[in-house]
């Protein structure tokens, strides 16, 4: 984990924004991030910690069809590590979902970020074409 830290110091200096995928390995951030997202996202909720969405959907090919939800949150005085990396402005839920057009079999994915983006379209444009 340090060093992504790195890698997030080293973008910062460039003056540039960063969106850092979280994993497994990032045990007590991405736990955090995850459970902070299990929470169901309503109105009263998104409100309360700035949640942005964005929500869109595209066919994949071989007969899939994938709707994805980007999820944004920028109140994150919740998260213990927020000060250990450079210039985060944002954690973020990236929902994946895939339909089979001719089985009609659904799949569901999340999948986590740290941002120093502080808009849900940049952030949603950054995950898409990670």
């Amino acid at each position: 984990m340090g060093c992504q830290k790195k890698i997030v110091e080293k973008i910062a200096e460039k003056k540039v924004e960063y969106v850092i995928s979280l994993k497994g390995n990032q045990q007590s951030i991405h736990r955090d991030v995850k459970e902070f997202f299990e929470h169901s996202c309503d109105d009263a909720y998104c409100q309360c910690y700035n949640i942005q969405r964005e929500e869109y959907t595209i066919e994949i090919g071989h007969g899939r069809i994938e709707k994805r939800t980007c999820y944004l949150c920028g109140n994150i005085n919740w998260l213990s590590e927020k000060d250990e990396w450079k210039n985060l402005n944002g954690v973020g839920m990236l929902v994946c979902e895939r339909t089979v057009k001719k089985t009609g079999k659904k799949s569901v994915e999340q999948r986590y970020f740290l941002t120093s983006l502080t808009d849900v379209h940049k952030a949603a444009f950054a995950m898409r074409a990670h």
